[in-house]
């Protein structure tokens, strides 16, 4: 479980034992049993604080509209904010790993980023997620716990009161942009504010800050747009998902990531290489960028398609320059 939440539950705990000792009534026994208890609670905290945890845990804790009293909360909205967070989730978890992102559906990689709901969180209405454990010992860190604790770390940075001159979409992928929107859309929209606690970070979200992250990411809009470029690849590494290309008549270089297609092309065909890096070709890419008070964002480029091409750029770079 997350150590945030663990060490709240156990300081909560705390603070009623600490009243029962105060009482002047209590008889004697009754005090011993609550100050054996205080000392085994101060043990634990100091064990929670000393326990390394290597694999991700996160709680997603929910208050307001959908939430009725400590026990209950709304069936639609709880899906809504699992399937939110783990997109989220599995996003970040792909993009960290060097896989292309398209403009929709589901993220490569999404089984090695697969949170479960191990149990609801004690003296709230929410969520424990956690990553499964590995048989091994883990004495790092996995990337899964660093994915979350990024995300956690994301969302908080957005909800915080702006900035000015700063924003806190720059360096986003769109289709990061895109999964946080989900997430924020989904608790603005049902009237709910949460906390997160991960192991390292505790995020609270009253109804300000919920409004604040919806309204910074829907401002982003997510532009995407596909074109057929003639022109000719420097290099292509399937092992990494990268790709470089020039255009004809151009002289700058377009990086990007390589599609799953291209990949797999690239794999199964040996002559792959030969036919199409260094020669001439016609290349599809998807681009996606982020366009935010009518100011452009990141772009991400994806090499989706690519076609062998008659002839060479000299010719055509020749006749521009003689213009």
């Amino acid at each position: 479980m997350a150590r945030a939440l663990v060490r709240e539950d156990l300081m909560r705990e705390r603070e009623a034992v600490l009243g029962h000792l105060e009482d002047q009534d209590a008889s004697p026994l009754g005090a011993a049993v609550w100050r054996a208890r205080l000392a085994t609670l101060e043990e634990q905290l100091g064990d929670v604080g000393e326990e390394l945890a290597t694999h991700a845990s996160v709680a997603l804790l929910f208050e307001g509209d959908p939430v009725l009293g400590t026990t209950e909360i709304r069936a639609d909205f709880a899906a809504k904010m699992l399937d939110g967070f783990q997109n989220l989730v599995g996003v970040m978890y792909a993009q960290s790993a060097g896989r292309h992102l398209s403009g929709q559906g589901r993220a490569p990689l999404l089984d090695q980023s697969r949170l479960y709901v191990r149990e609801m969180a004690r003296g709230s209405v929410g969520f424990v997620l956690e990553e499964r454990e590995s048989e091994q010992t883990q004495i790092v860190d996995s990337a899964l716990k660093a994915v979350v604790e990024d995300a956690v770390g994301m969302i908080e940075a957005i909800s915080l009161p702006a900035v000015i001159g700063q924003d806190p979409l720059a360096g986003l992928s769109p289709r990061v942009v895109q999964s946080a929107h989900k997430f924020a859309k989904a608790l603005a929209t049902s009237h709910a504010t949460a906390r997160i606690l991960s192991d390292g970070k505790t995020v609270a979200l009253p109804e300000d800050r919920v409004l604040a992250l919806y309204e910074t990411l829907d401002e982003a809009r997510v532009v995407e747009e596909v074109e057929k470029v003639p022109g000719t690849i420097l290099g292509l590494l399937p092992e990494s998902g990268k790709f470089e290309f020039m255009a004809a008549l151009s002289d700058e270089t377009t990086l990007g990531d390589t599609s799953t297609d291209i990949q797999f092309r690239y794999y199964s065909d040996p002559m792959f290489h030969d036919r199409f890096v260094m020669r001439p070709v016609f290349a599809t890419i998807r681009s996606l960028q982020i366009i935010r008070a009518g100011r452009p964002g990141k772009r991400d480029f994806v090499l989706e398609d690519v076609e062998a091409r008659e002839g060479d750029d000299t010719g055509l770079r020749k006749a521009l320059s003689d213009k």
